[in-house]
C-alpha cells in the first residue's frame, strides 16, 4: 500500500483550467531546466493566446446578432458582404450574406422573379431570419456567390489592361554569328505569344541595306519600342460568374463573363491574342498548376453552359498539355481534374493534327523557300549580300532548317497558332536582306492565318462561322429573342 501510495503521489496529474491541458508535477526537472522551460512555456502560452483571440474576433459578429432558434442551423456571417444597412439575407452553404434587395433585383434572373416582379413574393415568418427576409440561394457555392456579389457591387473587375514591362535591346555586332543564327530558330512565341498578326511587317522588315556592313558598326544600346498593353484576366472570377449566371438565369452577368473569357478563348481574329496575364496567381507553383488545369476546367464548363464557340480554343489549350495530364488528369488540391474518355480521344487527335500543321502549314515557307531558290538567293528580289551571319540569305535559311530538323523544333510541338517570335523577326532583319525578309514574314503570316481557320476542324468541330452563328442563336435566347 505504501509503495502504491508513494507512486501515486509522485506522479500526481492535475488539469490547468486556464490553459486546458494536462500537466505532470515534475518539480525537480523544472528546477534544473527552469530558464529553458520558462521560455518555451511563455512562448506556447503566447501562441495559444493569439489563437484564442483570433477565434474570439471571428465569433464577434455572430455574437452581435440576435440569438438563433435552436431548431435552425447555425449561420456564419460573411466577412466581405455583410452590410449594416442590408435589407435581405442570402444564405449559401450556411454562410450568411446581408445585402440589398435593389442590388439583387437589378441583377435580374431569379432575383428579379422572386423579389422585384409584378408578383412580388413576400416571405413567411418561417422564411425570415432576425426579422429580415431570407433568400436561400441554390446550386452555387458560397465562394462562387461571393464572386457574384463582388461583381455586383463593383468590387472586382474581370478584365483590365496592364502595361507590359519595358526592356532594353542590346545590339552587339561582335556577337557570334553562328550562335545568333541558332537563336533565330526559337521561332515559336511560347513565352509571350507574339504572332504575326501583331507584328508590324513594315517595321520588322525595315531597310537593312547596310546590314552587310554591320560588323563595322559600334555596339549600341537602344530602347525597345513601347510595348502594347496586355489584358489581365481574373480567371476564377470569370469562370465562377459563368456558372452562377447559368444556374440563376442572370443574362447580363453571363455576357460579362464571356466577354472576359474571350481573351483566353478567342473566337475571331487571324488569330487573336490568346495568352493574357492571369490575375490571382501568387506563386510560380500557382501559375504552373493553373496552366495544367484550366483547359480541363474550360472544356467541361463550355460543354455544360452552352458555349460551343469557345470549345476550339479550349481544346487547343488542352492539346498543349503533356500526355500524362491529358490521359491521367491533374491533381488540384483534394480534387482530381480529368477529361472524359471521349474528350481525351478528341484532344489527342487534335494534338497530332496540330503537330503535323507546323510543318505542313505554319513553317511551310521554310521548305518552299529552300526548294524554289538557292544557292544564294532566298527570293526573286534577293540582293545576294553576305549578311551578318557570314552567309547569303539562302545559306542562312538552310542552316536554320537543319537546326530545326536536328532539334525537332518544328515537328515535336503542338502549338499550331504560334509562328515567329518577336525575337526571331528581329534577327531575320540582320540575317536576311530586305526582299527576302519581307517574303519570309508574309509567307509565315499567311500560314498562321490559314491554320487559324483549321483549328475547329482539327478537333472534329464545325467551322468558325458555323460555331459563331450557333452561339449567336444561344445568346439571343438568353436575351429573350427565340426567333
Amino acid at each position: 500500500m505504501s509503495s502504491s501510495s508513494n507512486h501515486t503521489s509522485s506522479s500526481t496529474v492535475f488539469v490547468d483550467i486556464h490553459r486546458g491541458v494536462k500537466r505532470k508535477c515534475r518539480d525537480d526537472q523544472n528546477s534544473q531546466n527552469s530558464s529553458q522551460n520558462d521560455g518555451s512555456a511563455r512562448k506556447r502560452y503566447k501562441t495559444r493566446t493569439v489563437q484564442r483571440d483570433r477565434r474570439e474576433r471571428a465569433k464577434l459578429r455572430a455574437s452581435q446578432l440576435p440569438q438563433q432558434d435552436s431548431n435552425k442551423p447555425p449561420f456564419i456571417p460573411d466577412t466581405q458582404f455583410y452590410f449594416d444597412d442590408g435589407d435581405i439575407y442570402a444564405v449559401v452553404d450556411s454562410i450568411l450574406f446581408c445585402v440589398h434587395v435593389d442590388k439583387l433585383v437589378a441583377a435580374g434572373g431569379l432575383f428579379e422573379d422572386l423579389l422585384g416582379g409584378v408578383v412580388k413574393i413576400q416571405p413567411s415568418e418561417n422564411e425570415k431570419i432576425y426579422d429580415l427576409p431570407c433568400l436561400k440561394v441554390p446550386l452555387v457555392s458560397a465562394r462562387e456567390f461571393r464572386f457574384f456579389l463582388g461583381f455586383l457591387y463593383e468590387k472586382i473587375v474581370l478584365i483590365k489592361w496592364v502595361e507590359a514591362e519595358q526592356e532594353e535591346i542590346i545590339e552587339d555586332p561582335e556577337e557570334d554569328a553562328e550562335g545568333e543564327a541558332e537563336d533565330a530558330s526559337d521561332l515559336s512565341a511560347t513565352a509571350n505569344n507574339t504572332n504575326l498578326a501583331t507584328v508590324n511587317l513594315a517595321a520588322v522588315a525595315a531597310d537593312n541595306a547596310s546590314a552587310h556592313d554591320v560588323e563595322s558598326e559600334k555596339p549600341k544600346k537602344t530602347p525597345a519600342p513601347p510595348a502594347a498593353p496586355k489584358p489581365l484576366l481574373y480567371w476564377e472570377a470569370a469562370a465562377s460568374l459563368l456558372k452562377v449566371s447559368n444556374e440563376l438565369n442572370l443574362g447580363h452577368v453571363r455576357k460579362a463573363a464571356l466577354e472576359a473569357l474571350e481573351h483566353l478563348f478567342p473566337t475571331s481574329g487571324e488569330p487573336a491574342f490568346f495568352k493574357p496575364v492571369i490575375g490571382g496567381l501568387q506563386t510560380k507553383a500557382d501559375q504552373e498548376l493553373f496552366h495544367r488545369t484550366f483547359p480541363i476546367q474550360a472544356i467541361e464548363m463550355f460543354e455544360a453552359y452552352d458555349v460551343p464557340v469557345m470549345l476550339p480554343m479550349a481544346y487547343y489549350h488542352a492539346a498543349q498539355l503533356s500526355l500524362e495530364d491529358i490521359i491521367d488528369g491533374v491533381q488540384s488540391g483534394d480534387e482530381r481534374l480529368q477529361l472524359k474518355p471521349a474528350t481525351i480521344i478528341t484532344v489527342l487527335r487534335g494534338r497530332e493534327a496540330l503537330k503535323a500543321s507546323r510543318r505542313g502549314v505554319i513553317f511551310m515557307w521554310l521548305d518552299a523557300t529552300l526548294t524554289h531558290f538557292g544557292p544564294k538567293a532566298a527570293s526573286n528580289g534577293c540582293y545576294h549580300w553576305i549578311m551578318k551571319s557570314g552567309d547569303h540569305c539562302w545559306g542562312f535559311l538552310n542552316r536554320l532548317h537543319k537546326h530545326c530538323r536536328d532539334t525537332g523544333h518544328i515537328d515535336l510541338y503542338a502549338n499550331g497558332l504560334e509562328s515567329l517570335s518577336e525575337k526571331a523577326c528581329k534577327l531575320f532583319t540582320h540575317h536576311l536582306c530586305k526582299p527576302c525578309c519581307q517574303n519570309v514574314l508574309e509567307m509565315a503570316d499567311l500560314g498562321l492565318k490559314h491554320n487559324w481557320t483549321q483549328i475547329p476542324f482539327y478537333f472534329g468541330l464545325k467551322s468558325w462561322d458555323v460555331l459563331r452563328k450557333k452561339q449567336t442563336s444561344i445568346d439571343q435566347a438568353w436575351d429573350g429573342d427565340f426567333s
